[in-house]
C-alpha cells in the first residue's frame, strides 16, 4: 500500500524534473519601442528631456533583443552609446542608409551573432525605398537572423502606417509573404512593431492568422490594454498597437506592457512592451 509520504516524494521529484528542464530551455527576451521621434514641438517631452530615463528603462530590463521604431540616426547613436553592452542593425527608411527614421534591432552582443540582415520597404516595390497604396510615409522592416547558443532564430521589427487603411493591411500580406520566403526552414520567428492597428483590426487580424500574439500566448501576463499614450497621463484605454507576434517554436512564459509614469512624465508616447520566451527545441 502506497502511504501519503510516498506519493507526496514522487510528486516532489516530478516537480522537481520539470522545473530543471525548463531551467535547462535556453531564454531569450524581446521588447518592442516606440520612442517617438526627435520632434522639437514636444515641449517637455521632447528627446532630450526624456532620453536618459528611457535608456535607464531598458537598461533595467535588459533585453536580448530590442526593436524600436521611429528612432533618427542621433536617437540610435545616443542608444547605442548608452547600452554598452549592444550592437545595432538598421538603415533610415527615407534613403536606405541614414536618412528618416529607423526600425532599428539592437541585440546583447555577447550572447547574439548576426548571421543574415536586411530591410524592405512596405509597398510594392520593397527592395527600394518608396511608399505605396494610400500609405502617407515610407514604412520599412528591418529583420535579422541571429545565432543564440544552439539555436537560430528570426527577427523582424516594424512600422505600419499611421493613416494608410490599405497600407496597413497590404502591409500584413507583404510581411507575411516576405517572412515565408525568408524563412524557408520555419526557424523560431519573432516579429515585432508599431503596427497602427488595433488587435480586432484586418491588419492584426490576418497576422495572427499565421502568429501567435505574445498578449495572449504567454503563460502571464501583466499590465494594461494600451501601448498608445500620446504623452497623456491618463491615455485612452483600448489603444494597444504595439505587439511581439512569434511562431510555434517559441514558448512565451510572460509578457508585460511597461506603463510607468516617471516624474509625472513618460519616456516616449508609447509604451513598451517585452516578452520572455523558452525555444520550444533547437533547430540546427
Amino acid at each position: 500500500m502506497i502511504n501519503n509520504n510516498s506519493v507526496k516524494i514522487v510528486f516532489w521529484l516530478l516537480f522537481q524534473s520539470i522545473n530543471c528542464l525548463i531551467f535547462a530551455q535556453e531564454k531569450l527576451s524581446v521588447m518592442t519601442y516606440n520612442i517617438r521621434y526627435d520632434n522639437p514641438n514636444d515641449s517637455l517631452d521632447q528627446w532630450s528631456h526624456r532620453k536618459k530615463i528611457l535608456t535607464d528603462q531598458i537598461l533595467f530590463y535588459a533585453p536580448d533583443i530590442l526593436g524600436i521604431q521611429e528612432g533618427l540616426l542621433h536617437q540610435i547613436e545616443y542608444i547605442k552609446e548608452n547600452l554598452k553592452d549592444y550592437k545595432y542593425l538598421g538603415v533610415g527608411r527615407d534613403d536606405g542608409e541614414k536618412k528618416g527614421e529607423y526600425c532599428a534591432l539592437f541585440y546583447k552582443n555577447e550572447f547574439l551573432t548576426p548571421i543574415k540582415n536586411g530591410t524592405f520597404w512596405l509597398s510594392k516595390s520593397p527592395e527600394t525605398p518608396s511608399k505605396d497604396w494610400d500609405a502617407a510615409l515610407p514604412r520599412i522592416c528591418t529583420y535579422a537572423y541571429f545565432s543564440y547558443k544552439k539555436n537560430k532564430l528570426w527577427v523582424f521589427n516594424t512600422h505600419f502606417d499611421h493613416l494608410g487603411i490599405m497600407a496597413r493591411l497590404a502591409s500584413s500580406k507583404l510581411i507575411l509573404n516576405q517572412m515565408e520566403r525568408i524563412n524557408k526552414q520555419n526557424h523560431p520567428t519573432i516579429l515585432m512593431g508599431d503596427f497602427n492597428a488595433l488587435e480586432q483590426e484586418p491588419p492584426i487580424q490576418r497576422i495572427t492568422e499565421k502568429y501567435l500574439d505574445s498578449r495572449y500566448s504567454a503563460h502571464h501576463f501583466f499590465g494594461g490594454n494600451s501601448t498608445f499614450n500620446g504623452f497623456n497621463i491618463s491615455p485612452e484605454e483600448n489603444k494597444r498597437i504595439d505587439f511581439i507576434f512569434h511562431n510555434e517554436q517559441l514558448i512565451s512564459t510572460k509578457t508585460t506592457i511597461i506603463s510607468q509614469l516617471i516624474e509625472q512624465h513618460y519616456p516616449s508616447d508609447h509604451f513598451p512592451v517585452i516578452s520572455y520566451f523558452i525555444f520550444k527545441e533547437a533547430k540546427n
